[in-house]
């Protein structure tokens, strides 16, 4: 091993914690008395009857309309505006919801609600609803041992770039689509976010409740 390195077997993930934190602290640099934050981005702390944790969010600070994105999709992906965006629960960068994800739209819009009220915005501009079964939509990408989560999602982005939905893969549900937009680079930011994107059939069968 490199000179000053060490080994010990541990008996838990428990100690395995205990053990490495004891050697950060025996090796602490100087205290940092205030992090730096960006101006154009930053987490809230939301706490609603439903939900308890952090929004991502990023835009202009001080703008008035606050962009919320489709099921499956993150702050990131939205076009180009002059408001605020977020992260929903369990989207993107923000906390997911502490058990399952509500179905009903009451528990989004209260999120929502505090996300406005802390960020000073006055209107909101709500996600379409998707086309198609939700069911079909959104499958499960849980992580499974030999990825093939990871496959399944950039199937699912990239059938979505020639049909809607995606899933119907037929003359009559062609659409249009621009070459440029299906390069590896651009699919990959959306591939990303539907694999972070736990809540993302629970979002959209609440989006189509609140019509």
């Amino acid at each position: 091993m490199p000179n000053g390195w060490s080994a010990q077997k541990v008996a838990t993930p428990a100690d395995h914690h205990a053990v490495s934190l004891a050697f950060l602290q025996a090796h602490a640099g100087p205290a940092v008395a205030r992090f730096a934050a960006d101006d154009d981005s930053g987490f809230l702390h939301i706490h609603t009857p439903g939900f308890d944790g952090l929004i991502h969010w990023q835009g202009k600070p001080g703008a008035d309309d606050l962009h919320l994105h489709g099921p499956g999709l993150a702050s990131e992906l939205l076009p180009e505006h002059d408001g605020l965006a977020i992260d929903l629960p369990g989207h993107g960068l923000s906390s997911g919801w502490s058990g399952a994800p509500p179905q009903n739209w009451e528990p989004w819009q209260d999120v929502i609600d505090a996300c406005a009220t802390q960020l000073g915005t006055s209107h909101v501009h709500y996600a379409d609803v998707p086309k198609g079964d939700v069911d079909q939509l959104y499958p499960d990408l849980s992580p499974d041992r030999f990825g093939a989560y990871l496959t399944n999602a950039w199937a699912i982005i990239r059938a979505g770039r020639f049909f809607s939905p995606w899933y119907e893969a037929t003359k009559d549900n062609a659409i249009s689509f621009d070459p440029s937009a299906i390069t590896p680079d651009k699919l990959a930011r959306e591939h990303r976010a539907l694999i972070k994107a736990g809540a993302a059939r629970a979002y959209a069968k609440a989006l189509k409740g609140r019509i």
